[in-house]
């Protein structure tokens, strides 16, 4: 398009491809319709027939009162050899070359500097890992402040945004595909937290469903590469609990191997790859899932997609504090509100101040960090924990680098509080494993204040005959009476779900009638129905020697 040439087409560059795709030519088209000139990918193939050239070229707006020569001149620039080349990129993430880190989003976003090829990376055409759905709403500080601001009352939520800037970081570091999975009862603020991550890049639409065929899975785990992918309805994913326990199991494998099965290269050319950080939510604990499928939940699952109880000790839910003139409940919703509003400037402020450094000296700090946060929190250098531990101080890091580029309104002390906290709350349901049901206060209720009785060599504390619990002899068998809303405020599951799985492993005591709960007397007075537990197995259960 230079006055000179008086062309309505002008070659701008030929394409340079990956992993054997066709090759394109960039041009500049003037859209007769739009009034305005556009740039278009074509295949370098149909330049070569004339009559499909035209048509193409007609279709995207190009004048219908081309003469011959018009035609002549367009075919002679578009055959030509130029000295530009644009990259095409068949997934979003980084791209690392000639001393340059940039970044293509799935929007088709680019960040960075594009380096000796002058042009900009776009995606490449026809690629499904390019879906479009990033966006901006709103500004950098109105999210803070609607959003942010909020969130920060809880761990989980505090642990949710610097989840979603670790996507970003993944890359920079040696750390696998993997992430965590929030788990507790319906309305607890899991989905809430779950939005809160995706407004660090865009609105709800960013979040997906665990049921999907294997082939849309691999497909949408590599739109997502080197960013955060998050999951929500566990439950959805099979309705049949034995199916659904394998179904997860291979899909958290599946991801944390970084890519997808190898088909014919009829319904597939590329394996679909990726690398990432997880989110996921349900009602049930992964492990609680493999149970009720009869399938053991191994170690390498358990640091791939670590479960986080959603009901923190103290405060309330899924918030350690409430602000004034809010409850749990209308805070949560308040939360999910402002994210339909103010979404996606997080994001790209993170994005542009990391690709805006040396490769290496992001990689340094972030190394950096994520050492200091194994140095205060590690106690165990066991494989396992480690791996845990590792997957934690990714996201502490990145939240780190999001308090320094002045992202999230916190400071340094609350991302760590906050990260560690939630880092303690899976190390300690995951070291029973059933212990996972109960709060920690509840267990430390039973555990840690627990002194020997002399006479019947039973555990017992010195104020168990409050009317919370105590122990007592029910036909010889002795038991824990529990009561029924004490035993409720302590749940990280429904209490249906967590007196069926009590009763599978007979720690239960029913009364004749087959009733979970029991009609008792204690030092000569009537109570209330209770829960009543075995006390050995349930002690046992506690301590993580059953299953």
């Amino acid at each position: 398009m230079t006055k000179k040439s008086g062309l309505s087409v002008k070659l701008l560059a030929i394409s340079s491809s990956e992993e054997g795709q066709k090759s394109y030519r960039y041009i500049k088209l003037h859209d007769v319709h739009n009034y305005k000139y556009k740039k278009i990918l074509i295949l370098s193939s149909d330049v070569n027939d004339p009559k499909i050239l035209k048509r193409r070229l007609i279709d995207e707006g190009l004048s219908l009162e081309m003469t011959a020569k018009d035609w002549g001149d367009v075919y002679s620039e578009l055959t030509k050899v130029p000295k530009k080349r644009v990259r095409l990129c068949i997934r979003p993430g980084y791209i690392d070359k000639d001393g340059f880190l940039s970044y293509l989003t799935m929007s088709g976003e680019f960040y960075g500097r594009s380096g000796n090829e002058e042009l900009k990376p776009l995606p490449y055409p026809g690629s499904k890992s390019f879906p479009f759905e990033e966006s901006c709403n709103g500004t950098l500080d109105e999210w803070k402040y609607y959003v942010a601001a909020l969130a920060l009352h809880s761990p989980q939520m505090t642990l949710a945004m610097c989840s979603a800037f670790a996507g970003y970081c993944c890359y920079l570091s040696d750390i696998e595909t993997g992430g965590f999975h929030f788990y507790g009862n319906s309305s607890s603020g899991k989905s809430t937290a779950l939005h809160v991550a995706a407004s660090i890049r865009g609105d709800k639409q960013l979040v997906k469903s665990w049921k999907m065929t294997d082939t849309a899975f691999e497909e949408t785990a590599e739109a997502y590469n080197d960013n955060l992918l998050i999951l929500d309805e566990l439950k959805l994913s099979n309705k049949k609990q034995e199916h659904a326990a394998q179904d997860v199991q291979h899909l958290i494998y599946m991801l944390s191997e970084g890519q997808g099965k190898k088909r014919s290269v009829e319904f597939q050319k590329t394996v679909h790859r990726w690398r990432m950080i997880i989110l996921s939510a349900g009602e049930r604990s992964l492990g609680q899932h493999a149970q009720d499928g009869g399938i053991e939940k191994m170690d390498g699952e358990k640091t791939r997609l670590i479960d986080i109880p959603i009901k923190n000790d103290g405060g309330d839910g899924i918030f350690d504090s409430i602000p004034a003139d809010f409850d749990s409940g209308t805070l949560s919703e308040t939360i999910q509100y402002n994210c339909s509003k103010y979404y996606g400037a997080a994001g790209e402020c993170f994005l542009s101040n990391l690709v805006a450094r040396n490769k290496q000296d992001s990689k340094d700090l972030i190394k950096k960090h994520v050492n200091a946060f194994l140095d205060t929190f590690l106690k165990s250098e066991g494989g396992v924990q480690r791996r845990i531990a590792k997957r934690f101080a990714l996201a502490y890091a990145a939240g780190m680098l999001a308090v320094k580029y002045k992202i999230l309104p916190s400071t340094y002390d609350n991302i760590a509080s906050s990260v560690g906290y939630c880092y303690h709350l899976a190390i300690s349901t995951s070291t029973s494993k059933l212990g996972c049901l109960f709060s920690k206060e509840f267990i430390d209720y039973f555990l840690s204040e627990m002194v020997v009785d002399s006479r019947s060599g039973i555990h017992k504390r010195d104020d168990l005959e409050s009317s919370l619990a105590f122990i007592v002899d029910i036909n010889n068998v002795s038991v824990f009476a529990i009561d029924n809303e004490y035993l409720s405020n302590n749940l990280l599951i429904s209490k249906k779900d967590c007196v069926a799985l009590l009763k599978n492993k007979g720690i239960i005591y029913s009364d004749a009638q087959g009733k979970s709960t029991r009609q008792i007397t204690y030092q000569g007075r009537g109570m209330t129905r209770r829960y009543c537990l075995k006390l050995q197995p349930f002690m046992d259960l506690l301590n993580g020697k059953t299953m």
